[in-house]
Parts: structure tokens; sequence; C-alpha cells
């Protein structure tokens, strides 16, 4: 397993890379970093050539301003991340904020993929969920209270995403430990002000035209993102197949990862060609 950075167009992005095969590229979502496809990732990579990365302002990844970190801004990134790797036939797939950056990137650069993978995405309006929804106040609450009660409120949106709450504080902690402390919350804060759905909205209207295989996987007890929005992009996304699991939450890698990378695997091995 290689684990490590890369200097891609100035900026600096982290990595994991293990197994021979098809390429398959993981993209995480809010508040989580590349450690949330840790038990898919053990699972895929017996077959396939697996590339989890921390998002721009995430994990070990680069934290620019505000500005370098919306959708689309994510995605001209990774299309030359990807580039710079050498990277062709790619099935992506994205959580949460991973799956809307997958959706734009398909949209715009549909030579470089072979098939997407959608697990409980943002997509149309669906997002940010109240909490995020408003910078400014964001930024308000980090830099006025206790840093422990910050703790305690992130650990628990983690807990309420997962359907599995035996582990909660474990999961919670391996995503806080890269938000506490300054760097951290001001990256965060800037996460958050980047924030913008018209970016889902306005590709909403060009999904019907993807040409690719696409799999859509959601949690039925996803507290977040409704699964009626997987349903809906079942619909508009032609020929897309969905999948939706029950004893699963927001957090589906995390609450069902064995189900996930088996569904991926089966879902993968259709594709003719």
């Amino acid at each position: 397993m290689f684990e490590g950075d890369l200097q891609v167009k100035g900026k600096t992005v982290h990595y994991v890379h293990e197994g021979k095969g098809k390429n398959i590229v993981l993209l995480h979502g809010i508040a989580t970093h590349s450690g949330l496809w840790k038990g898919v990732m053990s699972n895929l990579t017996k077959k396939y050539s697996v590339y989890a990365f921390d998002l721009l302002g995430f994990g070990l990844s680069q934290k620019p301003e505000s500005n370098e970190l919306n959708l689309k801004k994510q995605g001209a990134f990774f299309y030359d991340v990807f580039k710079e790797l050498g990277l062709q036939d790619i099935i992506v797939a994205g959580h949460d904020l991973g799956g809307g950056i997958a959706q734009i990137m398909s949209l715009t650069y549909p030579e470089i993929f072979k098939a997407m993978v959608l697990i409980d995405t943002i997509c149309y309006d669906s997002w940010p969920i109240q909490i995020l929804s408003e910078g400014n106040k964001v930024e308000m609450l980090f830099r006025h209270l206790p840093p422990d009660i910050i703790r305690d409120t992130f650990i628990q949106y983690i807990k309420d995403g997962l359907y599995n709450k035996e582990n909660a504080l474990q999961i919670g902690q391996k995503y806080w430990k890269y938000i506490e402390g300054k760097e951290g919350m001001d990256s965060f804060i800037k996460l958050v002000q980047s924030f913008d759905n018209r970016q889902t909205v306005e590709i909403s209207v060009s999904l019907g035209s993807l040409r690719l295989p696409v799999l859509i996987i959601w949690g039925k007890n996803d507290v977040y993102l409704r699964p009626s929005y997987g349903y809906r992009l079942s619909e508009d996304i032609k020929g897309a197949k969905i999948e939706v699991l029950d004893c699963a939450g927001h957090f589906l890698p995390e609450d069902q990862p064995g189900l996930v990378s088996q569904l991926m695997d089966d879902f993968i091995s259709s594709i003719k060609g």
C-alpha cells in the first residue's frame, strides 16, 4: 500500500493507493477524509487498483481559501490529479460532497470515466444541511464556543449520521482530529463558506445526458439526505440502478463497508468492455 502526497498545480493532495486492476477512485464527503473508505478499500483492493483521496481542505491535503474549494474547483483540480497519475477508464465513487464532485466531473470530463457510484450523495438543492447552511453563523460559533462544546457537537453530528452507534465515538474522533485546533477550525470554516448548492442545481438538467453506467447506493436511515433524493437521481440518470440499504445511515461506508464493496464489485463486474 502507498500513502503519501502529490503536488499538482501548486497544491498538495494526500492519498492512499493499493491493489492492481481496473482503476477505482474514492471521494469522501463533508466532515470526513479518505479514512471513510478503509473498510471498503480492504475488500476492493483484492481485485482493483483503488485510490482514496483527501479532498482539498480535508484531512492531510492542502487547505486553500474558500474560493478554491467549491465543487467545480475541486473537480478541475482532481482532473489534473488523475492526469498526473495517468488514470483512465476510472470508476469514480463519491460519498456526500464527493458524489457532487463526481457528478460534475462525469459531465465535464466524460472521456476519463468508465462508470460512477454515488453513495448518499449531495444533489439538487438537498444540501447543505441546516446546521451548515449559514457559513457566517458557523464561523461565529467556531470562534466563540468553547472547544469541547464544538468537539461534542461535531461528534454528535457523526453519531447521528451512523446507523450503528457502537463505535460512534471512535469514528467521530477519527474525523475530529483533523478539525481540532486553530488551523483545522479555520479550514472547516472555509469549507462551510464554500458550500453552494447552485452548482448541483445547475447540472440537474444535464444528468439525463450521462452516458456511463451509474450505481446509486443509499442508507435507508440517512437523517441528512433523504433516500427520496436517490430515487430522483435514479429517474433522472438514464439506466441508473439504485440500492437502498436497511440498517444504514448517512455514513454508509462506515455502517456497511462489506455490503458497499460487494455492491460495487457486482456493479463493476457487470460493465461490458
